[in-house]
């Protein structure tokens, strides 16, 4: 099983104005450096913070959607600035925090929905944090994170050591000031992430000395490269000037798969094509004034397939399958889960050939039945 390490969180001291400022940031929230609003969308991992009178917000966005919030309201913050409540919300995780000593994070509430499940302690040396003590809620080791630090503060190194003698790591390169990778080791399991001006250029996954997989962000050739050494599978996607995804060609062996993608003046798909050993898909979407998708339709060597009409989601749909022509059946899905069918042939059609059955003409063939939860 693989464990989860801990990263230090950093926090800040902001002057009482109103204001709200962004920063470069990893996806902990730990931040590397400040930023203009202009630049927010150059970063995949960016932090807002909102510093109001008796409360300071911060939000992490990855590829500018929101996937953690920090609320930190203080009681008084000009009598008692280092005393305050803050609460950490990912999903239906809570963190608590209420313990502060000389405006260090001392002592920390985990819960999730609403039940404490762990607590987090914090040693100092000095003004740096050294090490994590995490325990169970009733005071019981689960692990400790020590850090090893540069001659500038700067963390190098966090060591996890189990109760049970196991040993995880995170290992941070620095070229200046720019963070170049990261390293996180789970027993046998190693992840990196090397970056180049702040931002992520590629990715790595290892087990033991063996590299399974690797994603490289664009190339010399501006082309994003994904390659699982464990399927023998590799995929390439070209952009366009305005970065969008123009070609995705997947290897699979010695199988090719080509999709080809169009969009509209709101930078949606509007038409995807699919071509595979001789096979020819093409895929159109319309979509509402919100941008919603509301129908896709799908032609097979440029016959009309399939054609579904979308609900308040994805997952929930109407497909109509289409035979030489014809609607011929029709299937209600909710949560991409069949729910309703109708046959639509009419007698007339079904006896267009003496040697058809009735039995086989009220069978979808095989290339024509849908999937569950396979709309495209």
């Amino acid at each position: 099983m693989k464990r989860l390490f801990l990263l230090p969180m950093i926090f800040f001291s902001f002057s009482l104005s109103a204001q709200t400022t962004y920063y470069r940031a990893d996806k902990s929230g730990a931040v590397f450096n400040r930023i203009g609003i202009s630049r927010i969308d150059e970063f995949e991992y960016v932090l807002s913070v909102e510093d109001l009178d008796n409360a300071v917000i911060r939000q992490l966005f990855e590829n500018q959607k929101e996937i953690r919030r920090w609320e930190r309201v203080y009681e008084n913050r000009k009598a008692r600035p280092g005393q305050w409540q803050e609460t950490e919300l990912v999903g239906a995780k809570k963190l608590s925090t209420s313990y502060f000593e000389n405006f260090r994070l001392v002592k920390e509430e985990i819960y999730f929905e609403n039940r404490i499940s762990e607590i987090r302690e914090y040693r100092y040396s000095g003004r740096d944090l050294i090490s994590t003590v995490v325990k169970t809620p009733d005071e019981k080791v689960i692990y400790t994170t020590t850090y090893t630090r540069g001659s500038n503060g700067r963390l190098l190194r966090a060591t996890n050591t189990y109760e049970d003698g196991g040993v995880t790591y995170s290992v941070y390169g620095f070229l200046d000031f720019d963070l170049r990778n990261q390293i996180h080791n789970y027993n046998g399991y190693s992840f990196q992430y090397n970056y180049f001006k702040g931002k992520l250029t590629s990715s790595e996954e290892w087990i033991g000395t063996d590299l399974v997989y690797r994603k490289v962000e664009q190339d010399e050739n501006g082309e994003a490269v994904e390659e699982d050494f464990t399927q023998d599978k590799k995929i390439v996607r070209s952009f366009d000037e305005e970065d969008r995804v123009v070609r995705e060609v997947t290897y699979i062996g010695p199988s090719k798969i080509v999709i080809d993608y169009t969009y509209n003046d709101d930078n949606l798909v509007s038409e995807k094509y699919i071509s595979s050993d001789g096979r020819r898909e093409r895929v159109t979407y319309e979509y509402d004034d919100e941008g919603e998708l509301t129908e896709s339709v799908v032609f097979i060597n440029g016959v009309l397939t399939r054609e579904l009409v979308y609900g308040e989601s994805a997952q929930d749909y109407t497909e109509t399958v289409y035979r030489n022509g014809a609607p011929f059946i029709r299937i209600v899905f909710k949560d991409n889960i069949e729910v309703e069918n109708e046959l639509l042939f009419s007698a007339s059609s079904s006896a267009q050939t003496s040697s058809e059955t009735p039995e086989e003409s009220e069978t979808p063939e095989e290339s024509e039945t849908p999937e569950e939860g396979g709309n495209s």
